[in-house]
């Protein structure tokens, strides 16, 4: 009822709605794509849970290259428009 006839600033009133737990989140989630949780091979989960934290060491250790790549390509493209 927050938002039926909103008076007042409203980051004020978004502040003020509860947030949701990470339990309450996970079950909409499940309820609205339906999840049937019991019909997975806990096998073939553990392979793509090993794929996925395998990705993220993998991203961890590119994040920083990237960001020093983009620092080199950026110094390079001033000093290009710079003796144009």
């Amino acid at each position: 009822m927050i938002f039926s006839r909103p008076s007042g600033d409203i980051d004020k009133l978004l502040s003020n709605v509860p947030k949701a737990s990470t339990i309450d989140i996970v079950e909409r989630y499940r309820e609205q794509l339906k999840i049937e949780d019991h019909l997975y091979d806990p096998i073939k989960k553990d392979q793509l849970d090993n794929q996925c934290k395998e990705f993220q060491h993998f991203s961890k250790q590119m994040i920083p290259a990237l960001k020093a790549m983009v620092k080199c390509i950026s110094a390079y493209m001033v000093n290009k428009s710079q003796g144009i």
